[in-house]
């Protein structure tokens, strides 16, 4: 499964490599669009308390006030100006999603899927939060072929998420998310990247292509 943008010319490259295209004899495929809408996210009027309650159910350190009210104006003077943000299903969860949920008819589900997912960049840390909560409660198990070791904003679930992967992905990030608040060496006031505006900068990590 590619789940690229140039899916298509992926296909015919394939067919056109002389060592690759034996594969294709006596065979026949399709291409599959699974739909991704953006999730529109509103801003939540109890985002500070959200951000307090995350933080004392995973955490024992206090929130540094000031900083907290840098985080919020940020975040919605950066986001949020119109009082919602569009947010993305990336490819990998949307394909994990449909494959995974029962309620997509089973003639859309078959036939399964290899357990690798072809992405075009190494998955961002939600991701692969997601795909771990996925491959715990479900019994398809997928994978891609690495994690970059950065976070993107905005990222949405794709719905309608099993209510154990669901658990298991918000306990994953909760942690993350409070532990990373609470920590007075984080560097909040690293600007934002722009394209994809991840979160904060981190190293890049490579993968490995199974």
């Amino acid at each position: 499964m590619v789940a690229i943008h140039s899916h298509c010319g992926v296909l015919i490259k394939y067919a056109h490599s002389s060592r690759l295209r034996r594969h294709f004899h006596g065979k026949s495929f399709e291409i599959r669009c699974v739909s991704s809408n953006p999730i529109i996210i509103p801003w939540p009027s109890n985002f500070r308390q959200l951000v307090l309650d995350t933080v004392g159910g995973y955490s024992s350190a206090a929130v540094n006030s000031v900083r907290l009210d840098r985080i919020i104006s940020g975040t919605r003077g950066k986001y949020f100006r119109n009082g919602s943000v569009p947010a993305p299903v990336h490819c990998e969860c949307a394909l994990i999603q449909h494959f995974t949920n029962p309620k997509v008819p089973w003639a859309e589900r078959t036939p399964p899927p290899m357990d690798y997912l072809g992405v075009s960049k190494l998955s961002c840390n939600a991701c692969t939060r997601f795909i771990a909560a996925s491959n715990e409660h479900n019994d398809r198990k997928f994978y891609t072929r690495g994690n970059r070791d950065k976070w993107c904003f905005p990222w949405a679930l794709p719905p309608p998420v099993n209510q154990e992967v669901s658990s298991a992905f918000l306990e994953s990030m909760g942690g993350y998310i409070a532990h990373t608040i609470a920590d007075s060496n984080f560097p909040w006031d690293l600007g934002f990247e722009s394209d994809t505006d991840y979160v904060y900068p981190c190293s890049e990590r490579r993968g490995s292509t199974r």
